[in-house]
């Protein structure tokens, strides 16, 4: 539903998964569920406390260092992500 809209970006403010130290979480329900829209467009994801500061976040999210927070320009907007 949120690609019918065209996004040019996506933002997810922590908590990706429940259990981050879970890689079938990651795999069979955060990936599935959000391929077809973060195949399409970036992601801009903020490290939750669900994450568990997990190794799978750090692997499968590529992110400016130190990767807990970082920011990115978009037009005139600055978006700082910090977890």
């Amino acid at each position: 539903m949120a690609w019918a809209l065209r996004p040019n970006f996506l933002i997810l403010p922590g908590d990706l998964v429940d259990d981050g130290t879970k890689k079938n979480q990651w795999i069979h329900e955060f990936f599935a569920i959000m391929h077809p829209l973060i195949s399409r467009v970036p992601l801009f994801p903020v490290l939750g406390n669900h994450e568990r500061n997990a190794d799978h976040y750090y692997r499968y999210m590529d992110l400016p260092a130190p990767e807990y927070f970082y920011s990115f320009r978009y037009g005139n907007a600055v978006f700082f992500m910090l977890d």
